[in-house]
């Protein structure tokens, strides 16, 4: 059963989390307006509201459309792990895998 597009914002937040009062100073709206959101009270009366909410809140708009998950949404550490890998230089992201894959390693040994 799809989930509504409220239920779908505080899915995300969650996973984040993020507290009401975060998403609603994130994108410039009262308090009240982004809980009528989530709680399925009203919604987004623009587009550009519902991008900025839905990136706020870490999911698709595709998955606030259409009320299903596309993938799981990423929590707030797998989020700032992906920000500072995409902030990287070529050759240090190189060594970043390297990394990555040794720790993997040694805890694929030691379990």
């Amino acid at each position: 059963m799809p989930n509504t597009p409220g239920e779908v914002l505080r899915m995300g937040r969650q996973a984040l989390n993020k507290k009401q009062t975060d998403i609603a100073s994130e994108i410039n709206r009262a308090l009240r307006t982004y809980q009528k959101w989530e709680n399925d009270e009203t919604h987004p009366n623009t587009f550009s509201d519902i991008i900025a909410v839905c990136k706020a809140c870490g999911v698709p708009v595709q998955d606030y459309i259409t009320g299903q998950p596309s993938q799981a949404y990423p929590t707030a550490k797998e989020n700032e792990l992906l920000d500072l890998v995409t902030s990287m230089q070529s050759g240090d992201m190189d060594c970043m895998i390297r990394i990555a894959k040794a720790l993997r390693d040694t805890a694929n040994a030691n379990p």
